[in-house]
């Protein structure tokens, strides 16, 4: 009784700890699925705000590209066309004093403007990409400061939006000597304002991608920790499962035996024990070994023996062959030596294998006979080829006529047993009228029959026909081979 007891207490605090924990895996399985959903969602964000930035990266290359294209080129055609008359002149200068080194002066001075001219294009894109507003200062202490600050980069950007507009006297101040056009010098300002514009854009967008960026790799994190904690927790409820199991049989302890060990005779009802022993594994396996050694040692005499019986058998066998081939060389010999000297043979022997003019002809006039083979054989395969196509076309006739008799025949089968059902209904009155009809219809059927089977023996005949004039378009060398012989 107190072993049952305890047995349903036992058993009624694993079923609290089991919904315990089952409920703690629920909660968690919302996390995890909470989680998940606000990590797409947020993943979606980002790809958006990704999009936006890459939009805007494009944007400011494309008004740098304008600067490039758009403003140089005015400012080079400018430049080179206010430039180019004094060019003109001092080499009309130099060409009126005859002077020998005239050219050389020409190409300094054209050398000397060139530089000049990227010094010039030099500071303008140096204006363009910096900007100072009104009321800043630079100093080391400062740019320390923001270095340090990790908000540094808002900070800036709070400042930059509170900026006052350009004070007009500090673009007259900026404008280069060498700018003399008043709608050039509004152009590239209007030009400059739109890249810091820009700018300011961009680094905005950047900062907030990389806070979007930061975000998510916290929430992947918390997502990888919440599918860790799951898989724990999965993993501690099914050890405590396999607990309760395991606790849940009364035995103190418990010997797994494998299947094949038990040497035992198994009774009918209740098998004997008493008598049996338990034998250490290692026992066994030691045995085993010794037994699986000794196999193998028997087992490398009789490959060594088997090795040597066959290299005795291939000794013999190439014996044997030399022997035969012996035989064989002494037959040919005593032919030799039998051998009857024709007239033939005695001015090959004679003219030492004959002439290479017979050689030539008997050449020329085989290849002829081959030619004349070749053109025989390819017409006859013509021929049979219109003649199986003739054949092939007649037995698709036939075919057709032979599945529209076999459509009438199971119409008629149809019509047979249709009458048949009549018959069967009108037997009692119209017996001898249901007999004369069956008659024709067996009569017509009979007909139908043998004109099926004629038609079938002609198609076996058309068949055969086919294979022999198959068989006789096939090239035969042997009038030729007679005629070398």
């Amino acid at each position: 009784m107190v072993k049952l007891a305890q047995s349903i207490i036992q058993h009624e605090e694993f079923e609290k700890a089991e919904k315990q924990l089952e409920k703690i895996l629920e909660d968690l399985k919302n996390k995890k699925a909470q989680s998940s959903s606000a990590l797409q969602e947020f993943r979606k964000r980002y790809e958006i705000e990704k999009t936006e930035h890459d939009k805007l990266l494009i944007e400011d290359r494309q008004i740098e590209r304008s600067f490039k294209t758009q403003f140089q080129r005015d400012v080079l055609q400018v430049y080179f066309a206010s430039n180019q008359q004094l060019l003109a002149q001092q080499y009309k200068k130099l060409a009126q004093q005859k002077n020998p080194s005239a050219t050389g002066d020409l190409q300094k001075l054209q050398h000397a403007m060139n530089m000049k001219m990227n010094e010039m294009m030099e500071k303008l894109q140096k204006l363009f990409r910096t900007r100072k507003p009104q009321g800043t200062t630079e100093n080391t202490e400062n740019s320390a400061t923001e270095s340090i600050d990790p908000f540094a980069d808002v900070d800036a950007m709070e400042e930059a939006k509170n900026i006052p507009p350009q004070d007009p006297l500090e673009k007259e101040k900026s404008r280069p000597i060498f700018i003399a056009d008043d709608e050039l010098w509004e152009k590239f300002w209007e030009i400059r304002e739109a890249k810091v514009e820009m700018d300011m854009n961009v680094r905005e967008s950047q900062l907030r991608l990389e806070q979007m960026q930061a975000q998510l790799q916290k929430l992947k994190e918390e997502d990888a920790e919440l599918e860790k904690v799951m898989s724990r927790d999965m993993t501690e409820l099914t050890e405590f499962r396999d607990r309760i199991v395991t606790e849940s049989y009364n035995m103190d302890k418990i010997f797994r035996f494998k299947q094949g060990q038990v040497e035992v005779e198994q009774a009918a009802v209740v098998t004997d024990y008493s008598d049996a022993i338990l034998i250490f594994r290692s026992t066994v396996e030691d045995q085993n070994q010794n037994i699986r050694q000794q196999g193998q040692e028997i087992v490398k005499q009789l490959t060594k023996m088997k090795d040597l019986k066959k290299k005795i058998r291939k000794i013999q066998w190439e014996n044997d062959l030399i022997n035969f081939d012996t035989e064989e060389m002494m037959i040919k010999f005593k032919r030799l030596q039998m051998l009857k000297v024709k007239k033939e043979m005695q001015e090959i022997i004679r003219m030492g294998g004959g002439t290479e003019e017979k050689k030539k002809m008997e050449r020329a006039k085989l290849q002829r006979q081959i030619d004349n083979v070749k053109t025989g054989l390819e017409n006859a395969i013509e021929e049979k080829k219109r003649i199986l196509k003739k054949m092939e076309e007649l037995m698709h006739v036939r075919y057709e006529e032979n599945t529209n008799l076999i459509r009438q025949i199971k119409i008629l089968e149809q019509v047979v047993e249709e009458r048949n059902q009549l018959h069967q209904i009108q037997a009692s009155t119209n017996e001898k009228d249901m007999a004369d009809k069956r008659m024709k219809e067996l009569r017509w059927e009979r007909k139908l029959q043998d004109i099926a089977n004629e038609q079938k023996r002609e198609l076996e005949i058309l068949t055969e026909e086919l294979d022999r004039l198959k068989k006789r378009s096939f090239p035969s060398f042997a009038v030729v081979e007679r005629r070398k012989m």
